[in-house]
């Protein structure tokens, strides 16, 4: 899990989610998610509902009041209504049943694609084409065909185990952490990372002190400085993250203190969790975003280089989450404590 202390002038204050602390059964509100997305992403992300929340009752049956839920109120592949993408959409769909307890209604969209005379179409992908004459269906059209004829009725068990230098290990999540700014300037003042487990600090890092020998820089980076009297000192840059991260795959089941300040910028900064890879092409990490596009939060997720989703993903909100984008919702500034975690508990 992630606690941000976010401070812009004196006193401290805590970045935090308050939509939801608005409405008393926001856990009822359905989510409508929509999404155009490549094969590669569909594929990489049929287990994006594994992850939403599920709260039960002592008996063991779902709570339905707090438990996630998602209407997809559009989905496609973006690949040209071909076979590849029909197999993409097919894998998501997979996903669709088999999280039923969460998914409670799904769309495909857009359904019609009517080619004018001089052979010009609209959009793409769509599932039937047609013209004054024809109708094509094409294979997105079969797949969905497919899953309305036949519905699923069991859900069979699966396990996974790995080994890790020779010895069985349990799949677990796990990593290391980032912090870094993006078109911002941001002075960091301290880290710390503790153990959910028994409480154990397993990194404190004040940044007017020497660095930490784990600590790197973020490829890509447009650099940093130590101020002696401020802290880690992050310049803003237009392009990618600057900042800095520590990979370590012993660590799990732990939670990230941040405490830093925003000096200027359009932007706002990131602390990632679960780290275990920093390469553009294969990064793999979850990310809170603070400030993100300006004013909006979330977390962003991404597995083996793809940006794959925002927990909680609204279709109007370029950074779901807390809604801030969508809702137009500004900062107050006063002192104010909302509890965070409930929104991240991300245990790693």
């Amino acid at each position: 899990m992630v606690i941000i202390n976010y401070k812009k002038s004196f006193p401290l204050y805590e970045e935090t989610v308050t939509w939801y602390e608005k409405q008393k059964n926001y856990m009822d509100t359905i989510a409508d998610e929509h999404y155009y997305r490549s094969n590669e992403y569909l594929l990489e992300n049929a287990d994006r509902y594994n992850y939403y929340y599920r709260a039960y009752k002592e008996d063991g049956s779902l709570d339905e009041a707090e438990t996630s839920k998602v209407f997809v109120g559009e989905y496609a592949s973006t690949d040209k209504n071909t076979l590849a993408g029909a197999i993409a959409e097919a894998a998501i769909m997979s996903s669709f049943e088999n999280n039923s307890d969460v998914i409670r209604l799904a769309a495909t969209a857009p359904l019609f694609n009517k080619v004018l005379t001089d052979g010009i179409y609209r959009w793409t992908p769509d599932c039937i084409w047609f013209d004054d004459e024809t109708v094509w269906y094409t294979p997105n059209y079969y797949v969905q065909q497919l899953y309305a004829k036949y519905l699923g009725t069991k859900v069979v068990g699966t396990s996974f185990s790995t080994y890790r230098n020779g010895e069985k290990v349990d799949l677990i999540p796990h990593g290391g952490i980032e912090v870094a700014a993006g078109k911002s300037s941001v002075v960091v003042k301290r880290v710390k990372v503790t153990s959910n487990t028994d409480g154990s600090v397993m990194l404190e890092q004040d940044f007017t002190q020497p660095l930490h020998e784990a600590w790197k820089v973020i490829p890509g980076s447009a650099g940093y400085t130590i101020d002696p009297s401020k802290g880690l000192v992050l310049k803003a840059q237009n392009s990618g993250l600057n900042g800095l991260y520590i990979l370590n795959d012993a660590w799990t089941n732990y939670k990230v203190e941040v405490a830093l300040e925003k000096a200027s910028g359009e932007d706002g900064f990131y602390v990632g969790a679960g780290l275990t890879d920093i390469s553009p092409e294969n990064k793999d990490v979850i990310e809170y975003a603070i400030g993100y596009n300006g004013d909006a939060t979330g977390i962003k997720v991404y597995k083996q280089g793809i940006e794959a989703y925002t927990l909680g993903d609204y279709s109007s909100s370029t950074a779901a989450g807390n809604l801030r984008a969508s809702c137009y919702e500004e900062r107050i500034t006063e002192k104010y404590t909302i509890p965070l975690l409930k929104m991240i508990s991300i245990s790693m």
